[in-house]
């Protein structure tokens, strides 16, 4: 620098640094600041170039020197939020943020950049109101809004989040990732064919934009239009390998139509997604990968639906053997635990999952229910001579007892899921849509859904319907009741796996893309003989199927 002034220095660092120049702006504002150590605009200056050199936690100290010279200036607290934040230390940026915004309150960037680390750190709520506050300072800020859908989507509100995204593209159709989030949250609203027209947008803006092919191709796969699908969430992967959703969702296309290795292999990718209701155990004992392990205690667990559990423990007898463990340790939901002790014995022991998921029982090895086909080597459906579930003798007699005398048929029905199941609102149906169903003439019908409590739904309480939720305290209960009925009508849930599981008569009604276990075209599935599936014919048409229903149980009770 023996040439130039350390301000004609600085001045030249700016103009590298805008031309894209990092390594020779760094290098000049090293030399600035070892020479002028009170220069604010240095160590700002070289904190933001260490920052888009990938260098945060330098950037946090740097930036630190410029505020403790300056501390009453906003832009440099907000920056320094900024550098905390990609740092990944979310409270020290919301405290920054707040910093910047007490010494200028009206800076709309600033109050997105807060919104954008509450959010982050799950503070949702308070993510809201600094969005609102971004918009009331700059109205015309399509960023602010799209964020605000963000918040919106994280809530669950997809209305709402559907129309700050409209109001992002309406202030700024360019702008690509708001484009795409609406189009995401179209698709999502059962809107495919509007969701499909804005990917189409965004490719003409970017063809390469990975997560436009994926938008694209869960439009083409809520339109059952499975082919175009398979070619979006390829050509994603293509452009971005590391795009999970795109391998997570080649996944299921795939185990649908039963192409079911390399659909395991894809959906092993579901650990990576923040929206898949899986999450890996964080334990320090390493994962089974299928070898021998004789000797050793093997903890496997399920932390998905009752369904996914009563799905997936017919593996164990296998993991058992192929292991050849001394112990296998079976985590899994409480209700669940006296039906499921019938496959247990010495080797075999069921506990209670810890939802805090902080403690686990010792063991020597970790396996998920869902690693099982790829650990076992077994990629189709693992099907067993006879059910792998029994109901208690006792308990059935019980419910012979308070059924009363069989003299007509006694059919279980059930119209809707978990309501937290992401996909809920597609697979389950309202109850009074059951009205046909229920008017079959010479039939007991059985209440077989047990959640929520309170009075049973009015169309389903004054067709009758025989309420017994007070008997049922766990899944052996309601085996048992299974047992004793003639047939079981459901929809895609839980009391869908448990018959199958017993071997139970079970009709299914399942929604036009059904959860991958249903397939696409058939009215069997290789997972449970004793089922028929009834297939909405398009999205959301449940009159069609209860129509069928209704119509195959009059020709079975006209049967006898």
């Amino acid at each position: 620098m023996a040439t130039l002034t350390p301000e004609l220095a600085f001045q030249l660092a700016l103009g590298h640094r805008q031309m894209g120049r990092l390594a020779e702006a760094e290098a000049l504002l090293r030399q600035i600041v070892a020479v002028q150590p009170n220069h604010v605009s240095a160590w700002h200056q070289f904190g933001l170039v260490v920052l888009q050199l990938g260098r945060p936690g330098e950037a946090v100290d740097l930036i630190r020197k410029a505020v403790a010279l300056q501390p009453g200036n906003a832009a440099l607290h907000s920056d320094l939020g900024v550098a905390y934040r990609m740092r990944g230390d979310l409270e020290e940026a919301i405290a920054s943020f707040r910093d910047a915004l007490r010494l200028h309150p009206a800076v709309g960037h600033t109050h997105r950049n807060l919104g954008d680390a509450l959010l982050a750190a799950g503070r949702s709520e308070e993510a809201i109101a600094s969005y609102r506050s971004a918009i009331a300072a700059q109205p015309a800020d399509a960023g602010a809004h799209n964020n605000l859908g963000n918040v919106y989507l994280h809530l669950g509100q997809l209305e709402d989040a559907a129309a700050c995204y409209q109001r992002a593209v309406d202030l700024e159709p360019r702008l690509i990732q708001a484009q795409s989030n609406l189009g995401d949250m179209l698709t999502k609203l059962d809107r495919p064919e509007e969701g499909l027209a804005c990917a189409h947008r965004v490719l003409a803006l970017d063809p390469n934009f990975a997560d436009g092919h994926l938008n694209m191709g869960v439009a083409y796969w809520r339109m059952g239009r499975f082919a175009e699908a398979e070619a979006c969430y390829r050509r994603a992967i293509a452009l971005k390998p590391d795009l999970v959703d795109a391998h997570l969702n080649l996944g299921l296309l795939l185990l649908l139509h039963r192409r079911y290795e390399e659909g395991w292999r894809e959906y092993e990718w579901h650990w990576r997604s923040g929206t898949h209701a899986s999450r890996r155990r964080d334990l320090a004992a390493p994962t089974w990968d299928g070898t021998p392990a004789e000797g050793k205690t093997i903890l496997t667990y399920c932390d998905q639906g009752f369904g996914d559990t009563l799905q997936f423990v017919r593996y164990l007898p296998l993991v058992l053997e192929q292991s050849r463990a001394a112990r296998l340790i079976v985590e899994c939901q409480a209700a669940l635990i006296p039906l499921l002790r019938q496959l247990g014995g010495p080797q075999i022991e069921f506990v209670p999952r810890d939802e805090s998921r902080e403690t686990s029982p010792p063991h020597d090895l970790h396996v998920s229910f869902f690693d099982f086909p790829l650990v076992l080597g077994r990629f189709e459906p693992l099907t067993t001579p006879e059910p792998y579930l029994k109901a208690d003798e006792e308990k059935r007699m019980a419910w012979r007892s308070r059924l009363g005398p069989a003299g007509r048929k006694r059919v279980g029905i059930a119209w809707a899921g978990n309501p937290a199941q992401r996909d809920d609102r597609r697979r389950s149906m309202k109850p009074e849509m059951l009205g046909p169903v229920l008017a079959v003439p010479g039939i007991t019908f059985v209440n077989l859904q047990f959640q929520p409590a309170g009075p049973l739904p009015a169309p389903i309480a004054d067709a009758g319907v025989l309420d017994v939720r007070e008997h049922i305290a766990d899944f052996a209960d309601s085996a048992a009741l299974l047992a004793e009925l003639d047939l079981i009508i459901t929809v895609d849930t839980s009391v869908a796996h448990l018959a199958g599981a017993l071997g139970r008569p079970a009709w299914v009604m399942v929604s036009f893309v059904p959860d991958f276990r249903w397939g696409i075209g058939h009215t069997d599935t290789p997972w449970y003989p004793s089922m028929r599936l009834f297939r909405q014919p398009c999205a959301g048409d449940w009159e069609t199927v209860v129509q069928e229903v209704t119509t195959a149980l009059q020709m079975a009770k006209a049967g006898g």
